[in-house]
């Protein structure tokens, strides 16, 4: 990212061209502090953070959020919960001084490249961010790890998800009739291409699913996914397709449970329609995501490590994912919760800062 940071600051063309739109307000992703030092660059007053993930443990060191170890799992590839033993703890504590120190290394130099550009006396990126009186965190409180927060930390998750979701086109529509008990939608994200899973992945996934015939299975696949179609011939129960309105199919009252990997949007939309998850994590906060589930009793994390081995343990975690009635009505549960909290995302986007007010307005169509 740093690279990228470098080359933008080489085109003084573009960079005289954003200062003289004398931009109010900046938005920034937490993931990079280029753009809070660019914020500074083009003189603009108040720059807000977005996090769209957790709340990053640098992040929460920048804002003085306090983040007790002992209960609050760091946002890393590591699968903890809050309920931490000993060992457990010690995992936390050592993930989080790794992680904290790869990105202020990552911000140190992030501010030798603009002082490189703009003198030594350029501030710190992280001064800068420490400023920001806002700070806008892509979550729900209820679909995360309990911890302390601070009034100018705003979770705004869920922003944007229709309330209507009612399925009219086909083939989805007649799909999600299909199966004599229900359907069970899978999707691993847009990230995890299905094509370059390992072969005995794929085939042993597609055996547990055939050994259900009672339930009719959604499965989002890539188009050159050549192996999984192969496995399906055959197999009336499955149904494969390139994309899925996702929203709209888990908001439907046949379907019984969501197999994901465990990335945030997918697990707040799964929240919010109630329905439990089967978590596959495959890399960042997944691990951490999907014990949030787990913790709360609406989904169960699955070692994917384990169908490289055989079918037996997915197909019995599938199996009591939609039979167990705890983890349906710990989904409904969390569903209400996040439905009927006092303020909405957008709602919580009026704003007030340093004595000006902002009223950002998200039409959603």
């Amino acid at each position: 990212m740093n690279n990228l940071c470098e080359q933008l600051l080489k085109k003084t063309d573009v960079i005289d061209g954003l200062k003289s739109e004398n931009f109010d307000i900046y938005f920034g992703e937490q993931l990079s502090l280029c753009g809070t030092g660019l914020s500074h660059v083009l003189g603009i007053k108040i720059h807000l953070w977005v996090s769209s993930t957790p709340l990053m443990d640098y992040m929460s060191w920048l804002l003085a959020a306090p983040m007790p170890l002992s209960y609050v799992p760091t946002v890393a590839e590591i699968e903890l919960s809050n309920q931490l033993t000993y060992y457990e703890r010690t995992q936390n504590i050592l993930a989080h001084l790794l992680i904290n120190y790869q990105f202020s290394s990552s911000n140190a130099e992030t501010t030798a490249i603009f002082r490189n550009f703009y003198g030594p006396k350029f501030p710190s990126v992280e001064e800068i961010a420490r400023e920001s009186p806002l700070t806008f965190v892509m979550t729900d409180e209820f679909v995360d790890s309990p911890r302390p927060t601070l009034h100018n930390i705003v979770h705004i998750g869920g922003l944007g998800l229709e309330e209507n979701n009612q399925i009219t086109e086909e083939p989805f529509k007649s799909e999600l009739s299909k199966g004599q008990t229900g359907v069970i939608f899978i999707s691993l994200g847009s990230n995890v291409a299905t094509t370059y899973l390992p072969y005995e992945f794929k085939k042993n996934f597609i055996d547990a699913l055939k050994s259900l015939p009672e339930y009719h299975f959604i499965m989002k696949i890539e188009k050159d996914d050549n192996e999984i179609p192969e496995f399906c011939k055959g197999i009336p129960n499955i149904y494969l397709t390139y994309w899925a309105p996702q929203t709209s199919i888990l908001s439907n009252p046949r379907v019984l449970a969501f197999v994901t990997h465990g990335g945030y949007n997918s697990m707040l939309e799964v929240a919010k329609f109630g329905v439990p998850v089967l978590v596959l994590p495959f890399f960042g906060d997944q691990f951490r995501n999907g014990r949030v589930s787990e913790r709360n009793g609406w989904g169960k994390v699955f070692n994917k490590v384990k169908l490289l081995h055989g079918s037996e343990e997915f197909l019995e975690a599938i199996k009591d994912v939609v039979i167990d009635e705890s983890f349906k009505k710990n989904a409904k549960r969390t569903s209400k919760l996040i439905q009927t909290k006092p303020f909405s995302a957008a709602e919580r986007l009026s704003c007030k800062s340093k004595g000006e007010s902002y009223l950002l307005l998200f039409i959603i169509t």
